[in-house]
C-alpha cells in the first residue's frame, strides 16, 4: 500500500511539473515566444562565433552585440534583441544590472543618431481605394466575395488582420480566432465579437463592435458578408472567412493569403506602389478617415482596441486639416 501511494505521488508530481512548464510557456503569446527564440539564437551564435561568454554576459559583449546587429537592423530592432537577451539572463537567474548601465544607454542612443532611420509606414487604405476594389469583384465567385468581405470587415472594424484571419490554417483556434458564430445579425446590421486580441490576451474582457448596413453604398460590409455566407455556408464553429479547396472542403483564409490577394487586387485596380500596402493599411486608413470625419480620438482608441495613445501614430493628417490650423492662426492676427 505504501509503495502504491509513493508511485501515485511520483506520477502526480510529474504531472504537476508538466503543468508548471505549460503555465510558464503560456505567459507569452506564440508570436512573442518565437521572437524570443530568434533573439536568443542570434545572441548565442554571435557569442559562439566570437568566442565570448554568453551567460553571464559582460558589458563589452552586450555592447559588441548591439554594434553587430546595427549593421543590418534598425535601432528599435536592436533594442528588442537586447531585451530578449535580458530576458534570457532573467530566466537563467542572472543579475541584469548591466542592462541598465549608462554605457549601454549611450551606445543605443548613438546608434539612433547614426542611423537616422525614418520608419517605413504602410500607405493607408481609403474608401476610394475600396470602391475600386469592389468594382473588380465577381459577386458570383466565392473567393472574390470572401476576400472582399474580409477587407471590408477589417476596415470598418478598425481591426488588426490577425483578429480577422488566423496566421495559418493549422493555427486556427475556436477560443481565439473569429468564427461565424461570433458575427450575429441584428436589425441594423451585424455585431462582431472579438474574444482575443493584442490587448485581450487572457480573456479578461470581450470586444463587441457594430457593423451597420449601408444599403446605398457598394462598400456595405453587411451585404458583402451575407453574400459570402450564402455562397460559402458554414457552421458557427467554423472560421469566419473560408475558401473552397481542391479537395472540395473549405479552409480558412490565412494572413499571408489575405495580404497577397489584397495586393493582387490593388495591382488590378492600377494602384501605384501596390506592393508597399500591408495588412495595417486598413487599420491606419480607417483610423485616419474616422478622424477626418470628426470622430473623437477616445472613441477611435476604444473602437480600434488600442491600449494607449499609440493610435495617434496611425492617423494620417491631411493637408486640408493642417491648413485649417494655419488659417486660424493667420486669422487671429488680422
Amino acid at each position: 500500500m505504501i509503495v502504491f501511494n509513493c508511485s501515485f505521488a511520483v506520477r502526480q508530481l510529474r504531472l504537476l511539473r508538466q503543468g508548471l512548464h505549460a503555465t510558464r510557456r503560456a505567459a507569452y503569446a506564440d508570436g512573442t515566444h518565437k521572437n524570443h527564440l530568434t533573439q536568443w539564437r542570434a545572441f548565442l551564435l554571435f557569442c559562439a562565433y566570437f568566442q565570448l561568454t554568453p551567460i553571464p554576459a559582460s558589458l563589452d559583449t552586450l555592447s559588441l552585440f548591439c554594434q553587430f546587429l546595427s549593421r543590418s537592423m534598425i535601432p528599435a530592432t536592436v533594442r528588442n534583441y537586447l531585451s530578449g537577451v535580458k530576458l534570457l539572463h532573467l530566466l537563467a537567474g542572472q543579475d541584469i544590472t548591466l542592462f541598465k548601465s549608462y554605457e549601454l544607454t549611450l551606445i543605443l542612443k548613438g546608434l539612433e543618431r547614426l542611423a537616422k532611420h525614418v520608419p517605413s509606414r504602410a500607405p493607408p487604405v481609403t474608401p476610394d481605394i475600396l470602391i475600386k476594389l469592389v468594382s473588380l469583384v465577381d459577386l458570383t465567385n466565392p473567393v472574390d466575395v470572401t476576400y472582399m468581405s474580409a477587407f471590408l470587415c477589417t476596415f470598418f472594424l478598425l481591426a488588426r488582420v490577425s483578429n480577422i484571419v488566423p496566421r495559418t490554417s493549422a493555427s486556427f483556434d475556436l477560443s481565439i480566432h473569429l468564427c461565424r458564430g461570433d458575427i450575429v445579425s441584428t436589425s441594423t446590421g451585424l455585431v462582431v465579437l472579438f474574444k482575443h486580441t493584442k490587448t485581450i490576451q487572457f480573456g479578461q474582457r470581450r470586444l463587441l463592435l457594430p457593423l451597420l448596413r449601408m444599403s446605398h453604398s457598394p462598400l456595405c460590409p453587411v451585404q458583402m458578408y451575407e453574400l459570402m455566407c450564402s455562397l460559402t455556408p458554414a457552421t458557427p464553429e467554423s472560421p469566419a472567412f473560408l475558401l473552397p479547396s481542391k479537395s472540395g472542403r473549405v479552409v480558412p483564409v490565412t494572413k499571408s493569403q489575405y495580404v497577397v490577394f489584397f495586393r493582387h487586387m490593388l495591382c488590378r485596380a492600377s494602384i501605384l506602389d501596390y506592393q508597399s500596402f500591408r495588412g495595417h493599411s486598413f487599420r491606419r486608413g480607417a483610423a485616419s478617415w474616422a478622424f477626418r470625419l470628426g470622430v473623437l480620438g477616445e472613441i477611435i482608441q476604444v473602437y480600434g482596441d488600442w491600449a494607449s495613445d499609440a493610435y495617434k501614430s496611425y492617423l494620417e493628417m491631411s493637408m486640408s486639416a493642417k491648413l485649417q490650423l494655419a488659417y486660424r492662426m493667420r486669422h487671429a492676427l488680422y
